[in-house]
């Protein structure tokens, strides 16, 4: 069973896939984060760049699964804390 993950490491080039979604065509989207923003993440899909928001989002990480809200801010803050 996949467990609920506080990420707190860095989320740029880890492979993700959207699990949840507001948004219903977004879920299945997986890919390579290459950019992250306070409110947005950058997917590089095999169909192209997509940019989500964060809190519209649950993402599935390896065996983690990572609600987009709690990674609101920037990532650089959120790894000190």
């Amino acid at each position: 069973m996949a467990r609920k993950a506080a990420f707190r490491d860095e989320l740029i080039g880890a492979t993700v896939k959207i699990i949840e979604a507001t948004n219903k065509h977004d879920i299945g989207i997986n890919g390579k984060v290459i950019d992250e923003t306070q409110n947005t993440i950058t997917i590089l899909a095999k169909n192209g760049r997509k940019r989500l928001f964060k809190h519209n989002i649950v993402l599935g990480l390896g065996e983690s699964i990572i609600h987009g809200a709690s990674l609101k801010g920037r990532h650089h803050e959120r790894i000190k804390k």
